[in-house]
């Protein structure tokens, strides 16, 4: 009863207070960043979130409230087009990197963290590679990768057919790496770039 008491204020606080993305300092950092990702790299951001994902490790003592965030892009390319591995690594791992830096620089969010300098194991980022419809590519290559406790899952989509409204397929591990590795590899690449 009191987990719907306290549910039921909230829904009342958030209906009285207007959008909460813009209250929150949180919710517009990420609303910042994400719009700084949209236009330079035409990443749209699906879906977000603070203290939703955290992970097993960590306790769940919070000190200043803010424990971990989840993001998830999305970015638009034709059926035709294929990502490769290294693509993503080098696109997931730059939007991680940026993020942290927004996050760690943003001294209204700094207050609010249980640790800092906010560490990449504390985030959840995804980017999924969807064509004109929002389905998730399926032409070969990789179709999505997620950081999640500090380790990247890259994964592709097998389409059975490709009907739209409907399709029917099926989601692949192609690799999995720790972000650590990731971070190493796009640097010794040189791919790796800060979204300001």
């Amino acid at each position: 009863m009191r987990y719907i008491r306290v549910l039921l204020f909230f829904m009342f606080f958030v209906g009285c207070t207007g959008d909460i993305s813009k209250k929150v300092p949180e919710f517009r950092l990420i609303k910042r960043f994400s719009s700084q990702l949209k236009n330079e790299q035409g990443l749209v951001l699906w879906c977000y979130g603070i203290n939703d994902n955290d992970p097993d490790y960590y306790q769940r003592k919070r000190k200043n409230g803010v424990t971990n965030y989840s993001v998830d892009y999305a970015l638009y390319k034709t059926q035709n087009d294929v990502v490769s591995l290294e693509e993503a690594r080098c696109l997931l791992v730059s939007v991680v990197e940026s993020f942290l830096n927004e996050i760690n620089s943003d001294p209204e969010v700094r207050k609010n963290l249980d640790v800092y300098p906010f560490p990449s194991k504390l985030l959840t980022v995804g980017v999924s590679f969807v064509d004109e419809n929002g389905w998730d590519r399926g032409n070969g290559g990789i179709s999505g990768a997620r950081l999640y406790e500090g380790k990247i899952r890259y994964e592709r989509y097998e389409i059975y057919e490709y009907t739209p409204p409907a399709i029917d397929g099926k989601h692949f591990d192609v690799h999995k790496e720790s972000y650590e590795e990731a971070l190493d590899i796009v640097k010794s690449q040189g791919c790796l770039h800060l979204f300001k």
